[in-house]
């Protein structure tokens, strides 16, 4: 279990004016919250982009993440496990990210499953490659 970060890992290459700047370069709510939740928690791409509804404990303030760094069945299978390892991530009071999730996952009729669903098979989870590609964009 992690405890309550004060700062995300990427505050070492951006300082938060610059990701604010990013994420007003977003167009897609669901693509600028995937980016937050990178953001806020210092989750990696694949663990941001297969975040679960049931995994967003808005009583506790934290988002729990299932890192699949090592857990993949075979390669390109991002799939967790059964036994993949979960990790609790607190948010920094004054956060809105777990709200700005619930709300978006409101207005998407999302109450289990996938919160960042791909483009074309809501039943995956968006690419990797389609992140980085909406952050590259927003950086340019």
């Amino acid at each position: 279990m992690m405890q309550p970060q004060p700062h995300s890992r990427w505050t070492e290459f951006l300082s938060e004016e610059e990701a604010h700047e990013i994420f007003q370069a977003i167009v897609r709510p669901r693509d600028v919250l995937c980016l937050r939740v990178m953001w806020e928690t210092g989750a990696r791409v694949t663990e941001a982009r297969t975040l679960l509804f049931e995994n967003i404990d808005a009583r506790n303030g934290c988002i729990i993440l299932t890192n699949l760094k090592q857990n993949r069945r075979k390669k390109g299978d991002v799939r967790p496990k059964p036994e993949a390892p979960l990790k609790r991530v607190y948010l920094e009071s004054g956060s809105t990210l777990i709200a700005d999730l619930m709300l978006f996952c409101k207005e998407q009729h999302i109450r289990q499953g996938l919160v960042f669903k791909g483009n074309r098979d809501n039943t995956k989870p968006l690419s990797a490659l389609y992140i980085w590609r909406k952050l590259t964009d927003a950086c340019d």
